[in-house]
C-alpha cells in the first residue's frame, strides 16, 4: 500500500496551485465592473443566452433565433450546452440572481477551474507534486 506523502510537503504544491487559482479571479474580477463585458462576441453569446432563456421561459423549445445566425436555430452553429449552463439556473432560480451575473461567472469559472484540473490531471497521470504545480 503506497505511503502518502506527509502534509508539510504536499502543502508547497497545493499552495501554488491555490495561488494561480486566486489568480486567475484576478484576471477575472475586471467581468464584474459593469455591465455587459467589452466584446461584440461576448455580447453576440450573452444575447443567445437570454433569447434561449425566453425561449425556454415560454415553452419554446425549438430554440429558433431570427436575430442570430441567419435565423437557423440556436444550436446550430453554437454548442448549445454552455449557453443552457447559464440559461437554465436562471431559469431554474426563479430569475433571482441576474442573468448578467451568471454569465460573468460562466466566463471566470473555466479560468479558475483550469489550475486545479490541471493539478489533478498531472497528479492522477503520475507526475510528481512540485511539477505539476508548476506546469
Amino acid at each position: 500500500m503506497p505511503q502518502s506523502a506527509p502534509a508539510h510537503r504536499s502543502a508547497g504544491p497545493l499552495a501554488l496551485v491555490a495561488v494561480a487559482a486566486l489568480a486567475q479571479v484576478y484576471v477575472g474580477l475586471p467581468l464584474f465592473v459593469g455591465g455587459l463585458p467589452v466584446s461584440s462576441d461576448l455580447a453576440i453569446h450573452f444575447a443567445e443566452i437570454a433569447q434561449i432563456a425566453r425561449s425556454i421561459e415560454h415553452g419554446d423549445l425549438s430554440l429558433w433565433n431570427p436575430m442570430f445566425n441567419l435565423g437557423f436555430a440556436s444550436g446550430y452553429f453554437y454548442q448549445a450546452l454552455p449557453q443552457l449552463a447559464v440559461a437554465l439556473p436562471y431559469l431554474l432560480l426563479g430569475k433571482l440572481v441576474p442573468l448578467l451575473l451568471l454569465y460573468k461567472v460562466s466566463l471566470v469559472a473555466p479560468m479558475v477551474l483550469l489550475p486545479l484540473t490541471a493539478y489533478r490531471g498531472l497528479r492522477v497521470a503520475g507526475v510528481t507534486p512540485w511539477s505539476a504545480a508548476v506546469a
